[in-house]
């Protein structure tokens, strides 16, 4: 807690940075003069604070503590009794003060941070989140203050967590930030996940944005099993049941660009979606609307999990109007070295819808997760030329049939 905590005294000190606009007053002036010439922030309006006597400080906070009584909702006398009572350590007093200003200052970034931090010192959780949000919305400035101290409560205290996940269903502006903070912090997924599971538990409304970079953080450091585990666990029932060789096969679900779904990239001339056949309203297939493409096909693919073995992947294609100088195809690669271990005959011009099919073996080392993609039959930048429409349905990856034994 110390190292999530500041000192009370340093928190008030540390405040006055942010309070141009509320100085401290002069001893023998008006009441609107500042304490220090010159109107020092920071660590010099704080040592000058230190250096004043015993004294001053009495003879001030007698000033506060009458102007006080002329008006009870004086915050800028609450603020400079807090800032002595701090001054001389008296951290009782200095609380009560700043967490009695802090319902008088809901705009004050400097109060609500105050008060959020002795509210966490006192474990009041429910409290400390509120001023948390008040702060950040009022300051989004202070985002990269707040933010690792309740990174920091989140793994193993649960009744802050709880609070956190409460505060976070309310879908304050900083809820990415966050969630961002947290997998930036703990590269290796387990905290994110950990957030995002509390967060599904309690119900608030799940975003893909913040779960996919947690999914491809684990992918790109190698802990795939995790990773898909991850992505497992939060699809719906009904998305559950389409996961098998090839995950919604079909084509029914709007990506998710997950990885383990059917994911691509956004690309000029060139737009990727699913739609309905003509005179269907419940069958869906995936289409590609090339509009004079000439740019690398960064591709359309899916993350396989296949055991070694023999596969054949089937599929159904359709193309209006389609020329592609180099064609396009699916193949199939070992993710771990890219080996390619399969691929289907190359799509070149128009035709109806037509079954396709080719054959494949998943090695028994080095390729336990295979990537399947459609993307360009030829590398040349002369073959990069693709116009017109083609569309996909049905895509099934089966295990090879064995053949029938002889005849005796």
């Amino acid at each position: 807690m110390r190292t999530l905590i500041r000192s009370i005294f340093l928190v008030i000190l540390c405040a006055l940075a942010f309070l141009s606009a509320w100085p401290l007053i002069d001893l023998q002036g008006p009441r609107d003069t500042d304490l220090v010439q010159g109107n020092p922030q920071g660590e010099a309006l704080r040592d000058a604070l230190l250096a004043l006597s015993e004294d001053e400080r009495k003879r001030l906070e007698q000033r506060e503590i009458a102007a006080l009584s002329s008006n009870l909702l004086d915050s800028r006398a609450l603020f400079n009794l807090s800032v002595l009572a701090g001054l001389r350590k008296d951290e009782t007093q200095a609380q009560k003060l700043t967490l009695l200003l802090s319902q008088y200052s809901l705009r004050n970034s400097a109060t609500q941070f105050a008060a959020m931090n002795l509210h966490f010192v006192n474990k009041d959780y429910a409290a400390a989140l509120v001023r948390v949000d008040s702060v950040l919305r009022a300051n989004p400035g202070l985002t990269p203050e707040v933010l690792p101290a309740l990174y920091q409560l989140l793994p193993d205290n649960e009744a802050a967590r709880r609070e956190i996940i409460a505060t976070l269903k309310n879908d304050p502006p900083w809820r990415a930030a966050f969630v961002n903070h947290v997998l930036k912090t703990d590269p290796t997924g387990q905290t994110s996940y950990l957030l995002l599971s509390a967060m599904r538990k309690a119900e608030v409304p799940r975003r893909d944005s913040e779960l996919r970079p947690v999914v491809n953080t684990l992918i790109k450091s190698g802990k795939i099993d995790d990773a898909y585990f991850i992505w497992l666990d939060f699809l719906s029932p009904d998305d559950l049941r389409k996961v098998g060789r090839v995950f919604d096969g079909g084509f029914t679900i709007d990506p998710r660009n997950m990885q383990f779904d059917w994911s691509w990239q956004e690309q000029k001339n060139l737009q990727i979606k699913m739609i309905n056949k003509p005179g269907n309203a419940t069958d869906r297939a995936l289409n590609l609307d090339f509009f004079e493409f000439q740019s690398a096909f960064a591709g359309v693919s899916q993350l396989l999990r296949l055991a070694p073995g023999e596969y054949v992947a089937s599929f159904e294609t359709m193309a209006e109007n389609f020329k592609a100088e180099g064609g396009l195809q699916w193949r199939v690669r070992c993710l771990s070295n890219q080996p390619e271990i399969g691929k289907s005959a190359t799509l070149l011009e128009s035709g109806p819808w037509e079954a396709s099919s080719f054959a494949f073996t998943v090695p028994l080392e080095g390729c336990n997760i295979q990537i399947l993609r459609l993307e360009m039959a030829s590398r040349a930048t002369l073959d990069r030329q693709v116009s017109g429409r083609i569309s996909f349905d049905n895509f099934k990856i089966d295990p090879k049939a064995s053949p029938p034994p002889p005849a005796e």
